[in-house]
């Protein structure tokens, strides 16, 4: 079971991707499928979903990988 402590600590992590994102918004991958969505690894099993719309990130979803391997 995971504690405050975890909780605190992946809330970090997705603050301090997102703070990168949003100095180099291209710095995702495109989606084959989706041209306009880009993807980024937050950590070993998240992911981030997001698509740059004029001078905005929307953050569309962030995923487990592994529950979604498909993505």
């Amino acid at each position: 079971m995971y504690g405050f402590d975890k909780a605190d600590a992946f809330t970090d992590t997705i603050n301090a991707k997102l703070r990168i994102l949003e100095k180099s918004p291209f710095i995702g991958r495109r989606l084959d499928t989706l041209p306009s969505v880009r993807k980024l690894p937050i950590q070993p099993y998240n992911v981030v979903y997001y698509a740059v719309a004029e001078r905005q990130v929307i953050i569309l979803n962030i995923l487990d990988s592994r529950r979604h391997s498909s993505l």
